[in-house]
């Protein structure tokens, strides 16, 4: 019986083990093709940095825009080889935190926010179901990038709120509807560009 019961463990061990490797193989994936660039050893890069308007936050602590080129002079020989993103700074008591988004991520996110500024209200304000002892409800959207960022939207006194996150660990900024519609410009600004620089 203690062998078996040694055996069993023994498996459940290995078992939890290869599961927490594919777990932590998944997270290294979800980083921006930026971030892993910037975080890569042996690599001379040329950062070029293009400041767009920052996002006006409730709080007057405005979000920072910035898109970013980067090229490799170690193996670059053309313009292909360029890696360009949005990249959003807010500081912190402590620290600045940033997120990096690629311009296959500005695609979705545009689609995103057009949806959320024609159907969000509906959406945060229509409860998928209803239950009869329930005392209220609340409902939010959430989009997520590659590198943590989350914008979330909710409703308040029958206007819809937007709040940021710039990294999982950052503190939410609550951005005003001007801040939202400056993203939008800079996000399809950062596309423009991108898609320039690979005609």
């Amino acid at each position: 019986m203690k062998k078996s019961a040694m055996i069993l463990s023994m498996i459940l061990v290995m078992v939890c083990g290869a599961y927490a490797q594919e777990l932590g193989d998944g997270e290294v994936e979800q980083g921006s093709a930026m971030s892993k660039i910037m975080k890569s050893s042996g690599s001379l890069l040329v950062r070029e940095s293009h400041y767009l308007p920052a996002l006006k936050t409730t709080l007057g602590e405005d979000i920072e825009c910035e898109i970013m080129i980067l090229k490799n002079l170690l193996s670059s020989e053309s313009k292909e080889d360029l890696t360009l993103g949005l990249v959003l700074k807010a500081k912190e008591k402590y620290s600045t935190k940033s997120a990096n988004i690629d311009p296959d991520e500005i695609e979705g996110l545009l689609a995103s926010l057009e949806l959320i500024q024609s159907e969000g209200l509906a959406l945060v304000t229509t409860p998928s179901i209803t239950s009869p002892k329930e005392t209220g409800s609340s409902i939010e959207l959430h989009y997520r990038t590659k590198d943590g960022m989350v914008l979330g939207v909710y409703e308040s006194k029958g206007k819809m709120k937007y709040a940021l996150k710039v990294t999982s660990t950052a503190d939410w900024a609550y951005v005003s509807p001007k801040g939202i519609t400056t993203l939008i410009s800079n996000l399809k600004a950062a596309l423009e560009l991108f898609v320039g620089l690979h005609k």
